[in-house]
């Protein structure tokens, strides 16, 4: 819980959407280059169907490919992401599943980030 860079602002993205949207994807991926372009330190804390997102497809996954390297290109370079683990077990993910660098986490996270935040954004219903 305490992984957080203090020298920048930190924009905190609740993300509950699917891969499954398009413009819901760009949104998103726009949302981080803007962020970073600020020079504030990004967390996404994935719930719900956010999950998803962050399922490791692999190469055989032609639908979800695109969307999969971008993430995994930003968590290399840095991007945090944050699994709702209650999320992962309802859904009845593994975290083998998971895409590497990521952080199964509980609910005590998600309202630190909400209160560590300079922005915080919910992107979903």
């Amino acid at each position: 819980m305490n992984d957080i860079n203090n020298n920048n602002k930190l924009l905190t993205i609740f993300l509950t959407l699917t891969p499954d949207k398009c413009e819901n994807t760009k949104m998103l991926l726009n949302l981080i280059k803007s962020g970073r372009e600020k020079k504030y330190e990004i967390i996404i804390f994935a719930s719900g169907d956010g999950v998803y997102n962050f399922i490791d497809f692999g190469k055989e996954d032609m639908k979800h490919k695109n969307l999969s390297e971008q993430l995994k290109k930003l968590i290399n370079d840095g991007l945090k992401v944050k699994i709702c683990n209650a999320c992962i077990i309802t859904r009845e993910i593994k975290e083998q599943l998971l895409m590497p660098q990521t952080e199964v986490t509980g609910i005590a996270e998600l309202f630190y980030l909400m209160q560590q935040s300079d922005c915080f954004i919910k992107m979903g219903c």
